[in-house]
């Protein structure tokens, strides 16, 4: 028993494993996620937009999302990046690609909803700085640290 009790205080007083510090937060965020129409109807074409707060103190660009609908992935995602500049500290509303509601190999949820989930999934920031004649030269520089951040909106299909 004394050899049981001994071996509890050891483990006991034994400091845990070297964890990693958790990981700093994304100094991007990803915001609201609109669709347009608001209220979208099967087969419907529909604008897809998110805001993003640049929390950094440096230029922002080189934005690659993943887009979901109904947990399916939009493979027109898989090799773009949006070249938009986000201003340090400002908030800003990118246009994604358009998107239908319902599609061959993608019909309509049962429950009649739509789940959009956008992720952030990689970003770079940029540096700027003229040249010779004046003319603005952009550089990207390493990877926002603390990414993928994701939104999501659920919405229910109206009904034509």
């Amino acid at each position: 028993m004394k050899l049981v009790s001994l071996l509890i205080l050891a483990l006991l007083a034994t400091p845990p494993a070297l964890a990693q510090p958790p990981a700093a937060p994304a100094p991007i965020e990803l915001g609201e996620v609109s669709l347009e129409p608001a209220q979208p109807a099967a087969d419907t074409l529909c604008k897809l937009r998110v805001t993003l707060k640049n929390g950094s103190a440096r230029m922002v660009s080189s934005l690659r999302f993943e887009v979901r609908l109904n947990g399916q992935p939009l493979t027109v995602y898989s090799n773009q990046a949006f070249l938009e500049k986000l201003a340090p500290g400002a908030s800003q509303t990118v246009q994604l690609y358009n998107f239908w509601t319902t599609e061959t190999g993608r019909p309509a949820a049962v429950d009649g909803r739509l789940t959009v989930e956008v992720r952030l999934v990689a970003a770079r920031y940029l540096a700027g700085s003229k040249d010779a004649q004046g003319n603005d030269v952009w550089q990207l520089e390493e990877a926002v640290p603390g990414l993928p951040v994701s939104a999501t909106r659920t919405v229910t299909l109206a009904r034509r």
